[in-house]
């Protein structure tokens, strides 16, 4: 935000994320209810010598915005409904940036923007950021990482 218009002006042009990062943002206290998968790889990122560093704001955009730029993965595995991201205005706008980034977003079984809306107040789970750590969280979760169908390379983008 520029403070002396008031407009919010672009402050970085061609953002892309890194394929790994050392940042991982997880709700610790919904940790006990997720699927073994999803604790599993909390647990490795949180062993001793993994590089990975926990930073959770307690903000959404924050957290995204911390991993879109420097790395990592950002988690809302649920398993409550008030602890997952809906689906319409949380969900798939910040997959779209991220895949524009160059990085990923899953459900932990599926790539977030293959999903159809159902209803206006659908939930799901997020994990979106490098896609190295949503690739190896699906490897945690599935046994094997989810091919993404339609991949953009933001190296590839026309310069504006």
């Amino acid at each position: 935000l520029d403070t002396l218009s008031g407009h919010f002006v672009l402050a970085k042009q061609h953002v892309q994320t890194p394929k790994a990062g050392p940042i991982y943002s997880v709700d610790t206290s919904v940790l006990p209810n997720v699927v073994d998968g999803v604790r599993k790889y909390v647990d490795l990122l949180e062993a001793e010598g993994s590089g990975k560093k926990f930073r959770h704001l307690n903000n959404l955009v924050a957290n995204f915005h911390n991993v879109l730029t420097k790395g990592g993965i950002l988690m809302l595995p649920g398993p409550q409904k008030q602890d997952l991201a809906k689906f319409l205005t949380e969900a798939a706008p910040l997959a779209f940036v991220a895949r524009q980034a160059g990085a990923r977003a899953s459900v932990g079984k599926r790539n977030l923007l293959e999903l159809s809306a159902w209803s206006l107040e659908m939930s799901v789970p997020l994990f979106v950021g490098s896609t190295a750590d949503v690739d190896r969280l699906e490897e945690m979760v599935l046994g094997h990482a989810v091919e993404e169908k339609n991949s953009v390379d933001p190296s590839t983008m026309p310069k504006i």
